[in-house]
């Protein structure tokens, strides 16, 4: 009895060598047999453990509160970048910046404050799926500083415009009197 032929044996042993490499075997056509007895269809199945890639996922955006920046008008302040912690800015932009302060894509507060100013403005950086990050930065702009004179220069000035109108005048009621005498 004959329970498989060689070429049934052949064409399996193929399919099995095939799908135990991962490719699918190609349909083959059966041998007609004249066999009595039907075997049961062997079945090689291997298991094969795939790692599917997980899509990680984008971090938050999240940036930083940097320190007060401070500094005086008409004096340009040091450059302050905004850092994040998590994620990628594409862009920054700011509201409430003190008159002359900008701030530029790469997070930098720069410029040259015009006005004094005491508070915080709102930062806001997004990225590029559109999430946004939020932070109060706080100003304190001064007066401009003085040119290196004091009040005590101003008041040695203001002396100095006082003595000289006395000796104008003393020197008119001086030449106002001996005119007076003479002309008696």
């Amino acid at each position: 009895m004959k329970l498989f032929s060689r070429t049934s044996l052949v064409a399996l042993g193929t399919a099995a060598a095939i799908t135990v490499s991962g490719v699918t075997a190609p349909a083959f056509a059966q041998e007609e047999t004249t066999t009595e007895i039907t075997a049961p269809a062997v079945t090689i199945e291997e298991t094969t453990e795939v790692e599917t890639p997980v899509a990680s996922e984008a971090a938050t955006l999240k940036i930083e509160q940097p320190g007060l920046i401070s500094g005086n008008v008409n004096q340009a302040i040091n450059t302050v970048t905004i850092e994040v912690s998590s994620g990628v800015a594409e862009t920054f932009e700011a509201t409430g910046l003190p008159t002359g302060i900008f701030i530029n894509n790469a997070g930098e507060i720069f410029g040259t404050p015009t006005k004094e100013f005491s508070g915080s403005a709102q930062v806001t950086a997004t990225a590029a799926d559109g999430s946004q990050s939020k932070v109060a930065v706080n100003f304190s702009i001064g007066e401009e500083p003085s040119n290196g004179s004091s009040d005590t220069d101003e008041i040695s000035n203001w002396i100095k415009i006082i003595t000289a109108v006395i000796g104008a005048l003393t020197t008119i009621l001086t030449f106002g009197t001996k005119l007076d005498s003479f002309l008696k």
